[in-house]
């Protein structure tokens, strides 16, 4: 039977690297921002619930969600960000189960689910583990504004997000990024020759 390993980690700290450096044949790792992405499509559900309860400023032209647009009204309150993540879950829930499946028939020891609200959402559940990827809210700021973030949002982003302290007392292990991919990778390698993840 696979293990299950969730990822997470606050908005930047580094949790893609760090799933990274488990990647070979037999691990199948799940991106969750990377599944919620086709969820939001005009038509689909999870569209329509966004633009009932966030309204069509969050929209393009052509009627597709503007993410910059949409995080800038989910994360300005603790409310709307739970509002949000409420119409997320159950189509989340249900496609990181679909991929779970997938990974299991395709024989991995190791499936990775990779999420910043892993815990929020209650997907630790689905784990058998859980890694806590940490790094210095400085760093993780000057990451999300290098990846075209402004200031502000970034730290509303991050406000609305557990709490480090929180994780850390929830994850079963936590890594800090700090200095180097080279070092993180080798924590990382470590964690899981020590606990048998593959």
């Amino acid at each position: 039977m696979a293990y299950i390993l969730g990822i997470t980690g606050g908005m930047s700290s580094g949790k893609t690297t760090a799933s990274k450096c488990l990647q070979g044949e037999k691990t199948y790792v799940i991106d969750v921002d990377e599944l919620a992405r086709p969820l939001h499509q005009p038509g689909c559900e999870v569209y329509n619930q966004i633009v009932e309860k966030f309204g069509k400023s969050v929209c393009n032209l052509d009627g597709s969600i503007n993410n910059k647009r949409l995080a800038r009204v989910a994360f300005a309150t603790i409310t709307r960000t739970k509002m949000l993540n409420e119409i997320f879950k159950e189509p989340l829930t249900n496609a990181i189960k679909l991929e779970i499946m997938q990974g299991r028939a395709q024989r991995a020891s190791l499936i990775i689910i990779v999420a910043a609200i892993l815990f929020e959402q209650e997907w630790d559940k689905l784990c058998h583990g859980v890694l806590n990827i940490s790094a210095p809210e400085s760093l993780r700021l000057e990451r999300a504004m290098r990846r075209g973030m402004t200031e502000r949002d970034a730290q509303r982003r991050m406000a609305a997000q557990l709490t480090e302290k929180d994780r850390m007392a929830l994850a079963q292990w936590t890594v800090y990024t700090q200095p180097t991919k080279e070092e993180l990778c080798k924590k990382i390698k470590k964690l899981a020759e020590e606990n048998k993840w593959l």
